[in-house]
């Protein structure tokens, strides 16, 4: 089989964990020696910056997609007060976890915080989740295009790998090597199926 040109986004779960760690060999990694990736995935993003990564590449270009989905109990934010200068999470949004654990304090942090505690609305967010997921599922709609979640509580007909993620976890991909195989191997079913 020849080289496909395949498009990843999302976010940590698919990010090139190898941009830090070099050693790192996620399954986008073993995915990439086999076709010809472009990975335009960035950790701790919300869903709104994967659809400005779906709105930011023709999408044409590329003989498939693959579309890692985040939780929707992200905050947008346009500059991260921790993560400025990580090259692996300079886009991040706001995740309340990554606050609370947050070795530097600051305003926006404390705020965030307290955003999170007294202000967030789950119904709110999972709202706006569904429409930009919607949104993206529209424009790729053309596309050979696999969706996927780590998360158990998405409602979406996505390929949910949650369990794989609960059963293998590690820092490449939140996965250890035997779960980066696993996913490896169910995507590359997927890919084989759809080329």
């Amino acid at each position: 089989m020849s080289k496909l040109k395949i498009l990843i986004s999302g976010d940590s779960f698919a990010a090139d964990t190898a941009i830090v760690n070099p050693t790192a060999q996620g399954w986008v990694n073993l995915i990439a020696k086999e076709h010809a990736v472009t990975n335009i995935a960035q950790a701790g993003i919300s869903e709104y910056k994967i659809l400005k990564q779906i709105q930011s590449v023709n999408l044409y270009n590329f003989d498939q997609i693959i579309i890692v989905h985040t939780s929707p109990y992200r905050v947008h934010i346009k500059e991260h007060p921790i993560h400025l200068n990580s090259p692996l999470h300079k886009n991040c949004d706001l995740l309340y976890t990554d606050l609370v654990n947050a070795h530097s304090k600051n305003a926006i942090v404390d705020t965030g915080i307290k955003y999170f505690k007294y202000i967030f609305d789950e119904v709110y967010y999972n709202d706006l989740h569904t429409l930009m997921v919607d949104e993206i599922r529209s424009i790729t709609s053309k596309c050979k295009v696999l969706h996927v979640t780590f998360f158990e509580d998405q409602h979406y007909a996505f390929l949910n790998l949650s369990n794989i993620w609960k059963q293998h976890p590690g820092d490449t991909n939140h996965l250890n090597n035997a779960g980066n195989q696993l996913v490896f191997n169910r995507i590359t079913q997927w890919i084989n199926q759809h080329s």
